[in-house]
């Protein structure tokens, strides 16, 4: 009986002690959203995490559009280049006629700007929680000209491929499909152009800034795209803008 009784008053003990528990809150491990962006620090934390990527090998390799070697892979890509590593690297397979679908630095390529877009998207949603005013319109705007880069890259050598502008679940991941170079093409000048209202220009920078997205590289961009969608006259216009302001600094 005694044990009966004492199982009782465990139970009931144990049972107010659960309900006098806060349980709904934010895992340990996690960040909130409805604190992290209230700090200036988090804010630019994430924002450096854009420009950096995410696939960090070595720095003669490469790994994104942007890393060290971007130019020389570039040169790779046409008469100028030439890879003394012979015609079984992955250099010289992309132009001498053996580029398959695995080859590592076609699929760093794509990896490379989808893990940034995939940062960009998730910028883009965690710092709408990020209190109104100058830097947040700045910090959307560097997050939107660093996103529609990787999609102008991305359309020019691969054509068709997804548009992703949210955070996916691991389900929608698995299910998306292709949009089609078109319409990549013109998202991307839409969001250059809607960027670069929003930069600053490059004399507006502080020396701790060098490096930041700024007007004239949107521009540039938008106006880069233009060409590539042989859209002469916006391209010259777009470009006339650039020197206008280079003018006026």
């Amino acid at each position: 009986m005694k044990k009966i009784i004492y199982s009782i008053i465990a139970i009931l003990a144990l049972s107010i002690f659960v309900q006098s528990c806060d349980l709904d809150r934010q895992p340990l491990t996690d960040l909130s959203d409805e604190t992290f962006w209230n700090n200036e620090s988090n804010a630019e934390l994430a924002l450096t995490a854009m420009y950096r990527g995410g696939m960090v090998l070595k720095d003669r390799e490469f790994h994104d559009w942007w890393s060290t070697c971007g130019i020389i892979f570039f040169d790779d890509l046409s008469d100028n280049g030439y890879d003394r590593r012979g015609a079984k690297n992955n250099y010289s397979k992309i132009t001498n006629g053996n580029l398959t679908a695995d080859n590592v630095y076609i699929l760093n390529a794509w990896k490379g700007a989808y893990d940034r877009i995939t940062k960009c998207n998730r910028f883009l949603e965690g710092v709408q929680n990020y209190p109104d005013g100058a830097k947040k319109t700045r910090y959307i705007a560097e997050a939107r000209f660093l996103r529609a880069c990787m999609y102008h890259y991305l359309a020019c050598y691969f054509h068709d491929v997804p548009l992703i502008t949210t955070v996916l679940t691991g389900d929608q991941a698995n299910s998306v499909t292709k949009t089609s170079q078109s319409e990549i093409l013109n998202f991307v000048v839409t969001e250059l152009d809607a960027a670069a209202k929003d930069l600053p220009l490059v004399s507006e920078l502080t020396s701790s800034e060098v490096g930041r997205a700024i007007k004239e590289a949107a521009l540039a961009f938008e106006g880069r795209t233009l060409m590539f969608m042989k859209e002469w006259d916006k391209a010259a216009t777009v470009y006339k803008t650039i020197i206008d302001l280079k003018d006026c600094a």
